[in-house]
């Protein structure tokens, strides 16, 4: 890593930069998580910045840093106090405080968390690991609890052939260049792949190929979803990789569908950011930001303006609002996130106490990590309680399940009371919020995606394998298999990565997701307006009952 790569740039600043490249993140795997055995502890395999751990604000910081650095301190590593970074914060009232005091007594100071950098010391030999420091200060701590602090995840957002993250193929049709990969930072998925199928596409990796529900242009004949005269319109959120212009959205004779970079209204008056602002990053726009040398379309380019156009179909009346957190690359860091979700909480929680903000009546997170603790409480209150205060303000939060084929926990779609395999609650839900909606992918025929999780935490299925939407105007390096010129006019094969046209078909949970939370969003409107938080939680229940109750039966 270069010099100070751990001082990842605060993310108020929302200009685009390379990031820890993924080939820099650590895996965790069995051998690393029994190195320092914890007792309680059972870790499983996850992705996280190796030298950076999370430090809740809800406990006792500067306790906590002082166990952190003499944890760090037996490996020849340091915790400097300069390299702390506040990488989110939200103002709540005593309320809110008091409700999480009855689950979690230890958590009686303000909600956000703070970035902790790991650094080699003078001395040492040997690559900061945060596991270990994490892992050495929970044997240091009373009682071996040391509760609020947690690596910073990974989060991907994903691809439906058995691989969490982007990176082994930039597309879905084979590699697009004589090396191999078209980006050289490997997996960050801690498996590989999920699912015994041999050869280059198995039975799960045979959703990448065009024709089975792999990317590919389509032409789109219908028309443009209707809207109808409204005094008041329901608000999705996404928080993806943005949103990238297209007519459904942008060109109804003003009536502008989609909105973005919105951003939060300080007290100074000043309008803090959320997600990425600058649009020459962004791969909506550009395509290809990633490897711009190698022609290939960034991993999920047009993934935020295909999650935008299922919402739109699934309920024309909405707006929606889309913010860009995920790199090109397809990946975010929790701090990030955190970051990112913060800056939603103050936006809706503005909105209910009278203060300016938006309301959003549904938010959507198409992306996720795998915990490697989820069954012992030592998931990462910090999210949990950031999307817990969206909820209370009437949100309801929505959430791809994930696309591994695997039952293992993905969050922040877990984030809700299910039970474990021993009949025990996994997660204790904040006192009132709305539910978290976590959703599984099924194929056109309704049986459920090869690809996708599945397990007790999975709350309800939607189409989400060779599902068509919208797609920004992009056209990668590919060129049709064949064409010719006849009497002035080109004939050609189809451009496998021409998306001119405006459309495509993607599979992946992520994609089931938006669908519900469209869906979700219609039956809001349906019930008629609230005002209140509480009447707007009220609603939100209803709505919820209604799409879950038609889910189509399991095959």
């Amino acid at each position: 890593m270069t010099e100070n790569s751990h001082a990842r740039p605060v993310r108020h600043v929302r200009h685009w930069k390379p990031q820890t490249p993924p080939a820099e993140a650590s895996t965790l795997t069995a051998e690393t998580a029994k190195a320092i055995p914890v007792p309680g502890v059972v870790a499983h395999p996850t992705v996280y910045a190796p030298d950076q751990l999370l430090v809740s604000t809800l406990g006792d910081v500067d306790g906590t840093l002082d166990l952190l650095s003499q944890a760090a301190a037996t490996f020849g590593w340091e915790v400097p106090r300069d390299d702390v970074v506040s990488v989110a914060h939200l103002d709540e009232d005593d309320d809110a405080r008091s409700r999480r005091v009855k689950t979690h007594s230890w958590a009686t100071g303000p909600l956000g968390a703070k970035r902790v950098a790991i650094v080699p010391g003078a001395s040492s030999t040997q690559a900061p690991n945060a596991w270990l420091v994490l892992q050495k200060a929970r044997m240091l701590a009373p009682g071996n609890a040391l509760p609020g602090v947690g690596l910073n995840h990974v989060l991907t957002v994903g691809t439906p052939y058995g691989r969490t993250n982007p990176f082994e193929s930039a597309d879905p049709y084979g590699r697009t260049n004589p090396y191999g990969r078209t980006n050289p930072y490997g997996r960050t998925n801690p498996y590989g792949r999920t699912n015994p199928a041999t050869g280059d596409y198995g039975a799960v990796d045979g959703y990448a190929l065009p024709g089975t529900g792999g990317l590919q242009p389509i032409a789109v004949t219908l028309p443009a979803p209707a809207r109808t005269v409204r005094d008041s319109r329901s608000v999705v959120g996404v928080l993806d990789s943005g949103c990238g212009r297209h007519p459904w959205f942008d060109g109804r004779d003003g009536d502008s569908v989609v909105e973005r970079n919105v951003g939060v209204r300080l007290t100074d008056g000043t309008i803090r950011p959320i997600g990425y602002t600058d649009a020459k990053h962004d791969s909506e726009v550009h395509g290809d930001v990633t490897g711009p040398l190698d022609g290939a379309l960034d991993p999920v380019a047009g993934h935020g303006t295909f999650i935008s156009g299922l919402v739109h179909q699934a309920s024309p009346d909405s707006n929606i609002i889309a913010w860009r957190i995920v790199e090109p690359d397809g990946t975010v860091g929790e701090d990030e996130l955190l970051d990112a979700l913060s800056g939603v909480a103050k936006l809706v929680t503005d909105d209910a106490e009278g203060k300016g903000g938006k309301r959003l009546d549904v938010l959507v997170l198409s992306l996720g990590y795998y915990h490697e603790t989820p069954e012992d409480g030592l998931y990462d209150i910090t999210l949990y309680q950031l999307l817990s205060a969206i909820g209370h303000t009437g949100t309801v939060i929505v959430c791809s399940a994930g696309n591994d084929a695997t039952d293992r926990p993905q969050f922040p779609a877990a984030l809700w009371d299910w039970s474990g395999s021993d009949g025990q609650t996994i997660v204790h839900p904040a006192a009132e919020s709305t539910p978290i909606i976590s959703v599984g992918a099924l194929n056109p025929n309704g049986s459920i995606a090869l690809f996708s999780n599945d397990g007790p935490w999975v709350r309800t299925w939607a189409p989400g394998a060779a599902v068509v939407s919208t797609m920004p105007p992009l056209n990668g390096g590919y060129n049709a298999a064949g064409s010719r010129r006849f009497e002035g006019s080109l004939r050609s094969s189809i451009d496998p990565d021409d998306f001119r046209g405006g459309f495509a078909v993607w599979s992946g949970t992520s994609f089931s997701a938006p669908v519900v939370a469209g869906r979700m969003a219609a039956a809001l409107d349906e019930l008629g307006d609230a005002n209140t938080p509480a009447e707007r939680r009220a609603r939100a229940a209803q709505a919820v009952d209604r799409v879950l109750a038609d889910v189509p039966t399991r095959h």
